[in-house]
């Protein structure tokens, strides 16, 4: 019997080992499978990006939610951390053999590569701010997609949640702040907003801070939220309602007005400059760069142009003979379009029955895709069947 038992502590031992070897691998080292380094790269992500995870919405307001109290740093130090990232991430796709991959693995190991040596090569463009070209515009600053995120992504379930959300309102003064300071920064370097957007920035600054701090949509949808939290009692919702109004006219709104008056600072350099980015330092480089960013290609702006007016061309002639088999001969192909979306045929009827049939028309679609979707490991990508 002594002999059974020293087998098997001999055998747990092993299993032991070979469980920390393999979890030190898919958690610091080589991992066995590209796969895993994409999901270990992405859990990577979401823990330096506080309003990333709360976008996710896995562990909101559980015990091990430690992020939706943060948001997102900015600034250069922020800029640079990423960098830090992207190069470390590049290097750990680089250390596997793509010619030993499958062609499924192929895929993911070109996306990650793609990613991360795009993300590597703006480091050259010392000008940019940790969000990109403008840390402050109209309708891609952050100082927007903060209100929006605030509103409508920050989830309330619990009263951790609901203090967390009280704690990221007051976090805004400093985070709207920062984003001044860079956008300040890229001014000493000739990065400026072009003069049509800052105004439209400004206008938008004005409308977030119209209403009365308790009357902004930061505290009355705050208020909704946790009228559906049945845990909260309305002595605590209150508390929490008045520290949201504090935090919103303390903190929020003295910090967008400083933003305001730096953008009206930024007026006059403004107006002297052309709005295409290659004013920018290098921003021929630059525009470049976003190309292949966005296209994921090597084609020039030329070439690009070119095929964006050929697909346009083809789709047309497709457009053409399918509205032509309709009987649809007459007028052009946008207003034949028209004159389908118009006609009631093809409407759902606005009652409850009527949105009943849309609603299972939409899951009859996403059934049809799914069934030509395969999943695949390494979250959150799928590869379709052609």
């Amino acid at each position: 019997m002594r002999k059974v038992w020293k087998v098997a502590k001999w055998v747990l031992l092993a299993l032991l080992v070979v469980a920390v070897y393999a979890g030190y691998r898919i958690g610091w080292g080589h991992p066995f499978t590209i796969n895993q380094l994409a999901n270990r790269q992405a859990l990577e992500v979401l823990l330096d990006n506080p309003e990333t995870f709360t976008s996710v919405g896995l562990i909101e307001g559980s015990i091990f939610d430690h992020h939706s109290g943060l948001l997102t740093p900015v600034g250069n130090a922020k800029r640079d951390h990423d960098y830090a990232d992207s190069q470390k991430h590049l290097d750990e796709v680089m250390r596997f053999d793509r010619a030993s991959l499958n062609q499924q693995d192929r895929i993911t190991y070109d996306v990650l590569e793609n990613l991360h040596s795009s993300a590597v090569y703006l480091k050259r463009f010392d000008w940019l701010s940790s969000e990109g070209l403008y840390p402050v515009s109209p309708l891609y600053g952050k100082q927007a997609q903060l209100l929006d995120f605030m509103e409508t992504q920050h989830e309330v379930k619990n009263d951790k949640t609901a203090r967390n959300y009280v704690l990221r309102l007051i976090a805004m003064g400093p985070n709207l702040d920062a984003l001044t300071a860079d956008m300040q920064r890229q001014a000493t370097q000739g990065v400026i907003l072009p003069a049509s957007l800052l105004e439209k920035t400004i206008t938008v600054i004005d409308d977030s801070v119209k209403p009365a701090p308790a009357a902004n949509g930061l505290i009355t949808t705050f208020d909704t939220r946790m009228d559906a939290v049945k845990s909260l009692d309305a002595k605590r919702k209150s508390e929490l309602h008045n520290a949201a109004v504090n935090a919103v006219r303390d903190d929020v709104y003295p910090a967008y007005a400083r933003m305001r008056s730096a953008l009206i600072a930024l007026r006059p350099k403004a107006a002297t400059q052309s709005a295409g980015v290659d004013r920018l330092p290098d921003g021929a480089a630059f525009y470049n760069a976003m190309l292949k960013q966005n296209t994921t290609s090597n084609y020039t702006a030329e070439q690009l142009h070119a095929l964006g007016l050929s697909e346009v061309a083809r789709i047309t002639k497709e457009m053409q003979t399918i509205l032509d088999a309709q009987g649809m001969e007459q007028g052009t192909i946008a207003a034949r379009v028209k004159q389908l979306q118009d006609d009631p045929q093809y409407h759902f009827a606005n009652t409850d029955d009527g949105r009943a049939q849309m609603l299972a028309r939409f899951r009859q679609l996403l059934t049809e895709v799914n069934g030509a979707c395969l999943s695949i490991s390494g979250w959150p990508r799928r590869r379709c069947r052609r």
